[in-house]
């Protein structure tokens, strides 16, 4: 494909980099969905270490994808609240945390969805942007779920 063909449907670079970014968080988030519908009647600990295994293997297939994605992160950033499929993880995470930190209200549990999230990505893309000889995938992603649930414990412990 040539560049002039492609400028054909993006007009700059940053709406190409765009479209891939949320194309990219279309199959995390189907991944994570699936994972999510899967271990519904789970422990909240296998659920996790399930997504963030899901999460880990998507990000996996395509790593130089990450790479330039992980490049344009600040501007890509900017778009964060309009992605489709961060909105219907987030709405997913948040029934989740619903169910299994009852008593939380509206606003505390958007907030812990955030964190979550947040957390989940920072630390999945570190494990495949800078891997370590010494470390598996399984090893990682029950180091991160270790570190997402230690946040979630944290959060029913404060209620």
């Amino acid at each position: 494909v040539s560049i002039g063909s492609l400028y054909q449907y993006f007009p700059n670079k940053l709406a190409l980099i765009t479209e891939l970014h949320e194309r990219h968080r279309a199959l995390v988030a189907k991944s994570v969905l699936g994972a999510l519908d899967a271990m519904d009647s789970r422990p909240l600990d296998e659920v996790v270490l399930h997504v963030v295994q899901c999460s880990l293997s998507v990000h996996r297939d395509r790593p130089g994808l990450q790479q330039v994605l992980h490049a344009q992160l600040p501007q890509l950033s900017l778009q964060d609240d309009a992605s489709p499929a961060k909105q219907n993880v987030g709405n997913r995470v948040y029934l989740l945390l619903q169910a299994h930190l009852p008593g939380g209200d509206q606003k505390s549990l958007s907030l812990a969805v955030q964190t979550l999230l947040t957390m989940c990505e920072c630390l999945v893309h570190d494990v495949v942007l800078n891997p370590r000889a010494d470390a598996d995938d399984l090893a990682a992603a029950r180091n991160i779920a270790r570190a997402l649930c230690g946040y979630l414990d944290r959060l029913a412990l404060t209620r």
